[in-house]
C-alpha cells in the first residue's frame, strides 16, 4: 500500500514546482513569461472590480498550468478543483465511502482551491474567450470561499452550471463586459492578447506553477494513521 499523502507545505510560491514551456526554437537569453502570476494578478483585479466576485481571495487559490496533450483549440481550457467538500467540510462522502482531500499550505496560507489552465490551448483562444474562461472558473468558487464550489441548485446534474448552459455562458460573457467597462489597467490584461507565437518571440515561452491534481484520501486510512495526517 502506498504511503498516505501528507499535507504538502511550501515555504512560498517560489518553492512550488514549475512548468517551463518553451517555443519550437527557444532563445534561452529571454526570460520566460510567468503565466500563473499574471493570472493571479488578473483574478485579484477582477475580484476588486466585480461585485459578483468580490468574495474571491487569491491568497487561498493556487493557480497552475497543465500541458495539453494534443495541440487543438477544442477541449478543456481550465478547471477549478475545490479542496473541501460540501459546505467546506474537510471530510466528505463519495459513492458510499468517506474521504479527506489532499491539502496544501503555501507560505503559511492553506490553499482552498486549485485552478489549472490548459496550455497552450488556453493561450490559443481569443482575448474575449480567455477573459470569459477566467471569470467562468472564478464564478465556480463558493461565495463563502470555504473550499466548496458554488452550488446553483440543491443537487443533481445542474448544481454547477444550472439547467441552461447557454444562459450560464451568456451570464459569464456579461460579467466580462462589466469588468471591461471599469477600465482595468491595460498592463493587467495585456497577456490575454498574446498568442502562443507572441510568447515564443517575446519571452521564449512561459513558466508557471505545476502541481498534480490533488487526490482524495480514504478516511479509513487517515483515521487509522492519525500521526500521518501532516
Amino acid at each position: 500500500m502506498p504511503p498516505i499523502p501528507k499535507i504538502f507545505r511550501f515555504a512560498d510560491k517560489k518553492s512550488l514546482p514549475r512548468l517551463h514551456l518553451y517555443g519550437a526554437l527557444p532563445d534561452r537569453s529571454l526570460v520566460p513569461f510567468d503565466f500563473t502570476q499574471a493570472l493571479e494578478n488578473l483574478c485579484q483585479d477582477i475580484a476588486e472590480r466585480c461585485p459578483e466576485l468580490a468574495h474571491i481571495d487569491t491568497k487561498k487559490i493556487l493557480f497552475t498550468l497543465t500541458r495539453a496533450r494534443v495541440r487543438t483549440k477544442h477541449g478543456l481550457q481550465a478547471k477549478v478543483i475545490p479542496l473541501r467538500f460540501e459546505n467546506g467540510q474537510l471530510r466528505g462522502k463519495l459513492r458510499g465511502r468517506w474521504y479527506y482531500p489532499q491539502r496544501y499550505i503555501v507560505g503559511g496560507q492553506e490553499i482552498f482551491y486549485h485552478v489549472s489552465f490548459c496550455v497552450p490551448r488556453f493561450i490559443d483562444s481569443s482575448f474575449e474567450q480567455k477573459l470569459i474562461t477566467v471569470i467562468h472558473e472564478l464564478y465556480h468558487i463558493s461565495p463563502e470561499m470555504n473550499g466548496d464550489i458554488r452550488r446553483l441548485s440543491e443537487h443533481g446534474r445542474y448544481a454547477i452550471h444550472s439547467k441552461s448552459q447557454k444562459a450560464f455562458d451568456a451570464k459569464m460573457a456579461e460579467f466580462a463586459v462589466q469588468y471591461l467597462r471599469t477600465r482595468p489597467d491595460p498592463s493587467i490584461l495585456k497577456f490575454l492578447y498574446h498568442s502562443w507565437r507572441d510568447f515564443e518571440l517575446q519571452y521564449g515561452g512561459i513558466i508557471g506553477n505545476l502541481l498534480a491534481v490533488p487526490k482524495l484520501i480514504p478516511a479509513k486510512l487517515m483515521e487509522e494513521n492519525p500521526k500521518k495526517r501532516s
